[in-house]
């Protein structure tokens, strides 16, 4: 199968970098200019965790300008994703899951655009510039799954919100938060 056979599934629904057993040099064929051919008003569902270290801020742009019914966004340890890219995304695309663990740049802002698309699934573990404010604001009914370790600026008051307002949460990942209690995580345990 050719790259592109690989990467793009479902009738143009998934562009799929993870899986695609693709190398170094085929991530960088395939990215910036190159992936703007396959974003189109099919596209529903982005995982560029294996290539984002190719793909900078007009890329994510691009995305939301070109994919209004894109729902899922998997873009791991992509140190070029911007607040501005991810607000775009949230503002144009009825986004309900975001993987952007490891993403130094993204901060609180970010979060709370993406917290207006009453996102189901959010990881953010690893992602330094987010306080608790990011996580209070999509705490909500419509959360089920929450990654948000390793970041050592978490609190109790954090978990605490969203133990108390994501009845439907199912899944929370917080280890590695050297400042949660024994409080914050009996609260979530109730």
């Amino acid at each position: 199968a050719s790259e592109l056979e690989r990467i793009v599934t479902d009738d143009g629904a998934t562009i799929n970098f993870e899986d695609a057993g693709l190398g170094d040099e085929e991530r960088t064929e395939l990215c910036g200019d190159h992936l703007q051919p396959l974003l189109t008003t099919a596209v529903e569902v982005i995982r560029v965790s294996g290539a984002s270290a190719y793909l900078d801020e007009k890329v994510f742009l691009d995305i939301a300008d070109t994919c209004p019914n894109l729902s899922e966004l998997g873009a791991c340890w992509c140190e070029l994703l911007t607040d501005d890219a991810i607000i775009a995304i949230a503002q144009k695309c009825p986004l309900k899951a975001l993987c952007i663990l490891g993403c130094k740049q993204v901060t609180d802002c970010a979060i709370e655009a993406v917290a207006s698309c009453n996102i189901a699934k959010l990881s953010v573990s690893t992602c330094e510039k987010l306080t608790d404010r990011a996580l209070m604001a999509v705490a909500g009914p419509s959360l089920t799954d929450l990654k948000a370790g390793y970041r050592p600026n978490l609190t109790d008051a954090a978990i605490i919100a969203v133990a108390t307002n994501s009845p439907n949460l199912e899944e929370l990942c917080v280890s590695g938060c050297p400042n949660l209690t024994d409080a914050g995580i009996e609260c979530v345990a109730e």
